[in-house]
């Protein structure tokens, strides 16, 4: 069990700590009396072995605050009491579709985020479409919500009968707020810039390129392992911890990325003329085998047996290349410094850190753009994304008449 767990009686309570145990076994005693202060039912926390008949299904995810679907392209929705002007998005993962919308209860201040499927699928297929859902989501608004989940299903698709409902947890919530698609403030950004050309734009996500997200959240693993670095590195308060989890996703990425597109990659790109590279210095290092160590030997080997491949820096730089994104020196420079970070340092004097917190905290946000950018583009996503660096940097010096924006706030993809 991950999480604390806590059985309360009218005499007697059973308390197990997180982390603590994979077992609970209850003695209900021999008495009658015993049995008369039993006042509930205990039947099961979490099941492996749920029927995987197909059921329409309902998930139903607490959350801190109402949460943002409408920077998705949806429509508009009621539940009798609050009409909402949009924010109901149609999500099609694998053929399958889906209903995501918010739902609010303003009166005790309860959120809550739901996805329903649109035809009966099975429980596992429900689980991992919903589930990359909720992450492609958490990309886009910086807040992962999983402490509670309810799945419910019914054999009817308006949910009039209810035939089961499943309880589960999905780790804790990571709520950072990193924002990386902000429709209102793109639209107001261009129009301050004099960019007449998106004075009529909505600049939500669509909804077809959500569903791309999601499906690829789904089969790419590498993208699961990445949101998480990028959501850990969201909830950091170190500015080095952040930086840090950023490149590990951002290398991650790449390396995905290489192996789905491995002719953009190859040093020299005629494969016969690389083998004939390979082989000819693979064969004169033979001429010094008997002068290095085996285990030098070997290791020069191997290097010349993947001279072709790029090393790790240069896989992130062609895989924005490959995208067509051009990065500013700026941000360039900062990929660059991913060997200083990876090794525990920064690019400031040792005497210099503590007085570059700001400056850190400042290239955390630029890196998190980047792997956000790259993120999105791997996933076929083209429109606008929010510098949370510009942001920052225009947000604390607004107030300053001397002040002057170097980078912009937001950018197109």
């Amino acid at each position: 069990m991950n999480q604390e767990l806590a059985l309360l009686g009218n005499e007697k309570s059973l308390n197990a700590s997180a982390k603590s145990v994979t077992k609970i076994s209850l003695s209900l005693g021999t008495k009658e009396k015993d049995y008369k202060s039993l006042l509930g039912e205990l039947s099961e926390l979490d099941s492996t072995q749920v029927d995987n008949s197909s059921y329409f299904h309902r998930i139903i995810v607490p959350t801190e605050k109402e949460v943002e679907t409408t920077l998705i392209s949806g429509t508009s929705y009621t539940d009798k009491k609050t009409i909402y002007g949009y924010g109901l998005v149609t999500v099609l993962i694998d053929g399958n579709s889906y209903h995501m919308y918010r739902f609010s209860n303003r009166d005790n201040k309860k959120f809550y985020l739901i996805l329903e499927s649109l035809q009966k699928v099975s429980f596992e297929t429900f689980s991992l479409d919903t589930d990359s859902a909720i992450k492609a989501l958490s990309l886009i608004t910086g807040n992962w919500y999983g402490d509670e989940r309810y799945i419910v299903r019914s054999s009817e698709q308006l949910f009039n009968t209810i035939d089961s409902i499943h309880f589960r947890t999905a780790s804790y919530s990571i709520i950072s707020g990193h924002k990386i698609i902000d429709p209102h403030g793109f639209v107001e950004y261009m129009k301050a810039m004099g960019r007449s050309e998106f004075k009529n734009s909505t600049s939500v996500v669509p909804a077809i390129s959500f569903s791309r997200i999601c499906a690829m959240m789904k089969h790419v693993d590498e993208l699961e392992r990445s949101l998480f670095l990028i959501l850990e590195g969201n909830k950091s308060k170190s500015p080095m911890s952040r930086i840090t989890s950023y490149l590990v996703a951002l290398e991650t990425l790449a390396s995905s990325i290489s192996s789905k597109y491995p002719e953009h990659f190859k040093t020299i790109k005629n494969s016969k003329l690389s083998g004939k590279v390979r082989n000819s210095l693979i064969k004169k290092l033979e001429d010094y085998k008997d002068d290095l160590p085996p285990n030098e030997y070997e290791l020069m080997t191997r290097k010349l047996q993947n001279i072709n491949s790029p090393s790790n820096m240069d896989k992130i730089l062609k895989s924005f290349e490959l995208f067509g994104i051009k990065l500013p020196p700026k941000m360039k420079k900062i990929i660059k410094t991913r060997n200083v970070f990876l090794h525990g340092k920064t690019p400031f004097e040792e005497n210099e850190v503590k007085e570059k917190q700001k400056e850190l905290g400042i290239d955390s946000l630029r890196m998190h753009m980047l792997v956000s950018v790259l993120f999105l583009k791997f996933c076929g996503y083209s429109g606008h994304i929010k510098n949370l660096a510009g942001w920052r940097l225009y947000d604390d010096n607004r107030t300053d008449p001397n002040f002057e924006l170097t980078e912009g706030i937001y950018f197109t993809i």
